[in-house]
């Protein structure tokens, strides 16, 4: 599946370290994990895994707030708050909101529709790629709630999107 599910001992999905220098594009999560991700979707949807555009920060300031990003190409990727909730609500914007949503604006229409997806199914908490401060990003918690985390916590799993046509 697109779940990958955090142990809360072990697994360390976003970074190693409690750290957002470098934004979303410099974590492990983006670096490591999304490729292995990606040749899974490939050998499983082939050419019906499609190409899109994302927005993806690359710098963080001094206060933690991302003030970099650019424009990826990618088959693959992990939400942000506004298509979790349809706002941003912890992820730092105190630069621009678009260096963590891009031009993923709006809501997922699943999310919209149903609260349990919101919640991951109560599955567990999965990471965001908003950052919150110098340390953290957001996730949303298998309770429904929006939160942010230390980026070396071990307790999120990570839920992929990507879109087949």
């Amino acid at each position: 599946g697109t779940v990958m599910k955090g142990d809360g001992k072990t697994t360390r999905y976003m970074n190693d370290t409690d750290s957002t220098a470098g934004g979303f594009a410099n974590t492990k999560l983006y670096k490591t994990y999304m490729p292995s991700i990606q040749k899974k979707l490939e050998a499983d949807f082939g050419s019906h895994l499609l190409n899109f555009r994302e927005v993806v920060s690359t710098h963080v300031d001094d206060s933690g707030a991302p003030d970099q990003a650019e424009w990826r190409d990618a088959k693959v990727s992990i939400p942000n708050e506004v298509m979790i909730y349809g706002t941003t609500l912890n992820g730092n914007n105190k630069n621009n909101a678009w260096y963590n949503t891009g031009d993923e604006n709006s809501q997922l229409p699943l999310m919209r529709l149903n609260d349990s997806e919101r919640c991951n199914n109560r599955a567990g908490a999965i990471w965001l790629r908003d950052i919150h401060s110098a340390s953290e990003f957001a996730d949303a918690a298998n309770s429904g709630d929006a939160y942010w985390i230390n980026a070396s916590a071990p307790w999120n799993g990570v839920r992929a999107f990507f879109l087949v046509g």
